[in-house]
């Protein structure tokens, strides 16, 4: 597929011709190759919206299941990018999953069957009627939601932490890098452990050292303050709202919902009493589908074209991207091949940083640091 726009609507089209964007690379570094995809131009208006890049073998730095040297002494790292528009982290994991399954299915001289479905382009129509009863209870008060768009247009153009102590160049020519950390089993136990213990998800717990570090971040910087507005960013799936069987619904199924948190300087007296604070926030808005509340009060926010013209000033201090434990969605463990790592990355534009994580093969867990550079910087 690919995008074409008749008059003012934006339709997915058939491509032309079926097209496959595959190559086999020189290089051995993994992460050159990857920052090189995180700043593809896929073409959109002709396709193919995605590509593969094999690399000749695998990153020494990212074989952390050294048992499998011995068994397994085949060992490469194949790098699958798409555009954003047609599919969102749950998707890709499917997709990943289905590409492990023809592997080992053609490495064991089983015949592939192309009648097989990976899944469903599913068009969200549950996520639509979400959106139009929300935005029914927000046209009840035409004032107060004014007002809210109001306040959420003053809340994006406040001068975020990491500009304000880092200035960032305006030079549109940016590149996205990537800092990758994989906790070991136990750190992750005891994390998880004490997580469980102070009643909150994984998840609020790595909010709550996100937002502690980035204050440290900043203060290392020399921005000094009691409290630090963070303005944070949450990638939702809103399959989670679904009523129906979400499994192997393909497609962008994920909202952005806004949240802003005061971090105290001195942090570390009560790290877990400001995690709980987070977990009881994020629960609620989660509960009250506040992603849906966020996207419509940004409608019609302007020219799309307009914020691609120049490098834009950060709308929010992080973005968070946190798919869950994934081990339910792809398979690690097959006759003739074995999933050694996966690690998961997007491009950013407007964020200076966002984080990215997802146990896989618990317990371990991955943490991906995306950060904003200039070409320069």
């Amino acid at each position: 597929m690919c995008f074409r726009r008749r008059e003012e609507t934006l339709w997915a089209c058939d491509m032309n011709r079926e097209e496959l964007d595959f190559q086999v690379t020189d290089t051995q570094e993994l992460v050159q190759a990857v920052e090189t995809l995180m700043q593809y131009h896929f073409p959109t208006t002709e396709g193919p919206l995605w590509c593969g890049r094999l690399l000749p073998a695998s990153d020494p730095g990212c074989s952390f299941r050294q048992e499998l040297s011995a068994t397994f002494p085949y060992t490469y790292t194949l790098l699958l990018a798409n555009h954003h528009g047609i599919a969102d982290g749950t998707s890709n994991m499917y997709i990943a999953n289905a590409f492990l399954n023809v592997l080992d299915d053609m490495l064991s001289d089983k015949a592939v069957d192309d009648a097989v479905q990976l899944g469903r382009i599913d068009a969200g129509e549950e996520t639509k009627d979400i959106i139009t009863t929300r935005m029914m209870e927000l046209m009840e008060d035409e004032d107060q939601y004014q007002q809210l768009r109001e306040n959420m247009k003053k809340s994006k153009q406040d001068e975020k932490l990491i500009p304000r102590t880092y200035p960032m160049a305006k030079d549109p020519a940016f590149k996205s890098q990537r800092v990758l950390r994989d906790l070991d089993k136990e750190t992750y136990q005891t994390f998880i452990s004490k997580c469980k213990e102070e009643q909150i998800t994984l998840n609020s717990g790595l909010l709550a050292v996100f937002n502690t570090k980035l204050v440290d971040f900043v203060l290392e910087g020399g921005l000094e303050q009691d409290f630090y507005r963070i303005q944070e960013l949450h990638a939702v799936n809103m399959r989670r709202h679904w009523s129906s069987n979400t499994s192997g619904a393909l497609g962008a199924h994920r909202m952005m919902m806004r949240n802003v948190v005061s971090t105290p300087l001195n942090w570390k007296d009560h790290f877990w009493d400001y995690a709980r604070s987070i977990h009881k926030n994020i629960t609620k808005s989660l509960q009250e589908k506040y992603a849906v509340t966020c996207e419509l009060l940004l409608l019609g926010g302007g020219n799309v074209e307009d914020i691609f013209a120049e490098r834009s000033s950060p709308e929010y201090d992080y973005a968070s991207f946190n798919m869950g434990n994934i081990d339910h969605i792809i398979l690690s463990e097959r006759h003739k091949v074995r999933l050694q790592h996966l690690f998961v990355v997007t491009s950013c534009f407007t964020e200076p940083m966002g984080h990215v994580s997802h146990p896989a093969r618990t317990p371990h867990i991955q943490l991906c640091l995306r950060q904003r550079r200039s070409h320069s910087g």
